[in-house]
């Protein structure tokens, strides 16, 4: 992890434009109201407090958040929906927003994923003239009927200039989260889906180590870009800390990473193109891009190349296979199939396998998750295993039974302490039962329950 500069990202995000590269993810988190030239959240808490009764000016400002949270926990759902718009709705956008809003009319950001569940962006957005059919706000409770399987992607169009996606939800809608102890909106489908958008380059403005902590899990370890904007140092950023090492990357703190102070300069960098470089079509200016391009053009931008070579040397692999099951054999409608799979030292015949690296841990706990389309998974989704390093985990079990036809896709995902680690796709085919069909049946039942005894003492 290294030190940027707002000239160096400026740039980046303006040659993307210039070249129609996809522009950068922007993820707003809730640190974004901790705003220190503007307080207004600051004001909220300690407005609350005293109309409690609970404030005391010699409590700081973490220990005024605590006590705000605990506050807002004993509230009635609606009454604090009803506080809550009260409070947050008569407030204007702030300077950093305007110019956060101009740069989206631009285009140089597409998808916006926030944590705050107010609506200044949208505010700011309608301000700058861009009316709500030129931008889309989905909530936790409108993403999971469309992203219930981790191959269903997150929508970041649906015809809309910009996408935002609020993952906490906000005041207009039915579900919303506002502290740190009630329950994660964020359901494991939906996890998995958000790894593919946190996968790519991203640039994460005032994430909160309290309220952001549960988008750790769905930030995998790829080889893109993350910037880290923050008015603190980066080493104050809990367990996403060990996210920005692994992915190597730059980090932007102080007075000056305050969000006003960031989005003025930042706007103002890409609109006067006053750049450390000078811009040249289809020439990568900053070196680090230019390495990373050619990285990318040889490898790919997933996280599947870096595995393999960190596997080669810590020989661990993420494996899967249908048990007693030939490969693209399909399957039959209504029957049951075993799926196996596990973490092995290296990938036996018949199994489907993917390079794993972990930390220098010995014994390793890992959650395994399938999602299968159109198939029941018993006796659970979840399944933990434990892996010695230097030697094979037992393998996992999971009875797969398909209902409906056609082309279909397992799924195996692995996490490691709540973070995804790697994944596995099987494609079969789910067919009518025919007499080739009910053969197979009955030879895999009858090795099923008579393993050592030869198929042809059935005849």
């Amino acid at each position: 992890m290294q030190r940027g500069d707002v000239k160096t990202l400026a740039q980046l995000i303006y040659t993307r434009r210039q070249e129609g590269e996809e522009p950068y993810v922007l993820f707003l988190g809730s640190d974004v109201l901790l705003s220190p030239q503007r307080q207004t959240w600051d004001q909220l808490v300690i407005r609350t407090l005293k109309s409690f009764g609970e404030y005391s000016r010699y409590s700081s400002t973490e220990q005024c958040l605590r006590q705000f949270y605990l506050l807002m926990s004993t509230l009635d759902r609606q009454e604090l929906c009803r506080w809550l718009s009260s409070c947050l709705e008569p407030i204007k956008p702030s300077e950093g927003h305007r110019y956060l809003a101009e740069l989206v009319k631009r285009g140089y950001f597409k998808t916006v994923i926030s944590t705050n569940i107010d609506t200044l962006l949208e505010k700011a957005l309608a301000d700058v003239g861009l009316g709500h059919n030129a931008f889309g706000v989905l909530r936790p409770g409108e993403l999971v009927p469309s992203v219930r399987f981790p191959w269903d992607p997150i929508p970041t169009s649906y015809g809309h200039q910009v996408q935002i996606i609020k993952l906490h939800g906000d005041i207009h809608g039915s579900r919303f989260k506002l502290t740190p102890s009630e329950p994660c909106l964020l359901t494991m489908p939906l996890r998995i889906a958000l790894s593919d958008v946190f996968g790519k380059d991203i640039i994460m403005v005032g994430y909160d180590k309290m309220r952001d902590a549960d988008l750790v899990s769905c930030i995998p370890w790829t080889d893109n870009d993350i910037w880290y904007i923050d008015f603190q140092d980066p080493t104050e950023a809990g367990s996403l800390v060990t996210i920005l090492e692994r992915r190597g990357s730059h980090y932007y703190s102080g007075v000056e990473a305050d969000f006003d102070t960031f989005f003025k300069r930042l706007e103002r960098l890409v609109e006067s193109k006053e750049f450390t470089h000078h811009y040249f079509p289809g020439q990568p200016i900053v070196p680090r891009a230019q390495q990373k391009r050619e990285q990318r053009a040889e490898f790919g931008t997933t996280a599947r190349r870096s595995a393999e070579i960190i596997a080669e040397e810590e020989a661990a692999y993420a494996v899967a296979r249908i048990k007693d099951h030939e490969i693209d054999a399909p399957f039959v409608i209504g029957e049951e199939y075993m799926l196996q799979t596990g973490i092995l030292s290296e990938v036996p015949k018949g199994f489907e396998g993917v390079p794993v690296s972990f930390d220098d841990a010995e014994v390793l706990e890992v959650q395994v998750v399938v999602s299968a389309q159109d198939m029941e998974v018993s006796p659970s989704r979840f399944q933990t295993l434990h892996f010695l390093k230097g030697q094979d985990s037992d393998l996992v079990e999971f009875l797969l039974k398909p209902t409906s036809l056609g082309e279909k896709e397992i799924c195996i995902e692995f996490y490691y302490r709540q973070h995804w680690l790697q994944m596995l796709k099987i494609k079969v085919e789910v067919i009518e039962p025919n007499n080739n069909s009910l053969i197979q049946l009955i030879v895999r039942l009858f090795s099923r329950h008579f393993p050592k005894l030869p198929f042809y003492y059935i005849l």
